[in-house]
């Protein structure tokens, strides 16, 4: 399936799962848009990044490659509410708010690191108490993860290693080191 194809198919995926949970869902007229969805909560209106993925990585930024070269853009805060991650399987969107963007979300916990868990965003709207909840564990949680990392580092283990054993993406770990953070 072509990238435009799993975009197109992700979109169909989390409007039909919104509609079906009795939300208002709009789509912006033109393609530039930064945002896929616009949702009406009843509340407020919250905008959604659909991201088709392969893994479960929330996105920082858009990339694209045209006539004039790659291109990379950041999103902004003003910009998206929601991330809606969608995996290929087509069996799980996760909810994700944009607070989270560069965090990776995982299927199970670890006994040795701090994890975002799929199943804990699986609902609409977010549920933005739980949201802070887990992201003040998960700060309290980075520096204790991060000196593990670089011990095992400097004891000798690789990036690889250490990445599998922790739960933590290797490009993670990787600036760890390369800044000797």
């Amino acid at each position: 399936m072509k990238t435009k194809q799993k975009g197109i198919l992700g979109e169909q995926l989390v409007l039909l799962d919104l509609l079906k949970k009795g939300f208002i869902v709009s789509k912006p007229v033109n393609e530039d848009s930064p945002y896929d969805l616009l949702v009406d909560t009843k509340e407020e209106l919250l905008r959604i990044q659909v991201k088709f993925r392969n893994n479960w990585d929330v996105p920082r930024a858009r990339s694209w490659v045209d006539k004039n070269g790659s291109h990379v853009r950041y999103y902004l805060k003003n910009e998206v509410h929601v991330f809606a991650l969608c995996n290929e399987k087509l069996d799980l969107i996760c909810y994700v708010p944009f607070s989270m963007a560069g965090a990776c979300l995982f299927d199970e916990a670890s006994k040795t690191a701090w994890r975002y868990l799929k199943k804990d965003f699986t609902s609409f709207p977010p549920n933005r108490e739980n949201y802070k909840k887990l992201l003040r564990n998960g700060k309290e949680l980075s520096e204790k993860v991060k000196h593990t990392a670089i011990n095992m580092i400097s004891g000798g283990k690789s990036l690889t290693e250490t990445s599998n054993e922790l739960g933590i993406p290797y490009h993670t770990i990787r600036k760890w080191k390369e800044h000797n953070l």
